[in-house]
């Protein structure tokens, strides 16, 4: 298995690494079985050449499945979830789920920023994420999805700006001469708000008279 995983990795076109993880994950199952970790790696790296070639239902229902085996393993906050949970929401973005990419984004987003903190470069890409999921929601007219991307945003540039990736054009942005302690700060005060928002019961759907 580990072979085969390392093959495709190695791959020089996305068709021939399709090929090895699917020989690899169909090993994994036969070997190991369908709920063991190896086996949710294997579909999450599956997923992202799927991804690439475009086959986003497939890829999707891996990332779901995915998603699930990590959750029973690892909880629902352990960071392994992080990265299926990123690759899930791009899936999202490109079949214009906007709605579940923000929630997917923003889970990531709340287990990275709490085991690695604010300034880690994986934490910046969830918070990225989860900005242009909002952005996409705003465009369509989502209000509260248009208030709420401000201050992510403006933690984004300030966190940006520190890592020194702040183009030219980017530097008069809200946030481009934030103290980086205080961008920490409001992400986590953020991602507590976002957490509670993420965890807070569906409201029943309203009867008819």
């Amino acid at each position: 298995i580990a072979l085969a995983v390392r093959l495709a990795s190695d791959s020089s076109t996305r068709e021939d690494a399709l090929s090895l993880y699917e020989r690899a994950l169909a090993m994994s199952r036969r070997v190991l079985g369908d709920t063991h970790p190896r086996t949710a790696l294997v579909m999450n790296n599956l997923a992202a050449v799927l991804t690439d070639l475009e086959n986003y239902p497939e890829a999707q229902s891996l990332l779901e499945q995915s998603l699930t085996i990590h959750e029973q393993i690892y909880g629902v906050k352990h960071p392994h979830l992080a990265y299926v949970l990123v690759n899930l929401a791009k899936v999202e973005m490109r079949t214009q789920e906007y709605s579940a990419a923000y929630k997917h984004f923003g889970r990531a987003l709340i287990i990275r920023e709490a085991a690695m903190g604010a300034t880690d470069s994986r934490t910046i890409r969830a918070l990225r994420g989860l900005v242009q999921a909002l952005g996409q929601l705003t465009q369509q007219g989502d209000e509260t999805a248009e208030y709420a991307a401000l201050p992510y945003h403006t933690c984004l540039i300030a966190l940006e700006a520190a890592a020194g990736r702040l183009g030219e054009d980017q530097k008069n942005l809200p946030g481009a001469n934030m103290d980086p302690d205080r961008a920490a700060e409001k992400l986590h005060e953020l991602t507590q708000k976002l957490e509670a928002e993420l965890n807070r019961p569906a409201l029943p759907p309203e009867e008819e008279a």
